[in-house]
């Protein structure tokens, strides 16, 4: 899923390096550990040509994200200066 998000990232012109990217399972787990908190998965990228064009990318640990969260992300975001973020949630609510 990280990688996916990477890709997408890099597609859209944001720097991604390649080893993270190519990250194989060992070197994953030497960074984020055997037992992954999703929290800590969060992306930060900026494009090459603009570093203040940058987006936060947020894999909130809830199944649901309430309002508390999203004015946390916010709040993190204002603080960082960040304008963009993605939320990759765990799965989707049916409308």
């Amino acid at each position: 899923m990280r990688r996916t998000v990477l890709q997408m990232l890099r597609d859209r012109g944001y720097l991604v390096g390649n080893s993270e990217i190519n990250m194989n399972r060992a070197d994953f787990i030497a960074e984020f550990g055997e037992t992954i908190k999703r929290d800590d998965l969060t992306i930060l990228k900026a494009k090459p040509d603009n570093p203040t064009d940058q987006v936060y990318v947020f894999f909130p640990e809830e199944e649901k994200i309430g309002i508390k969260s999203v004015k946390n992300y916010i709040a993190r975001m204002k603080n960082d200066n960040v304008f963009k973020a993605i939320l990759v949630v765990r799965k989707v609510t049916p409308s």
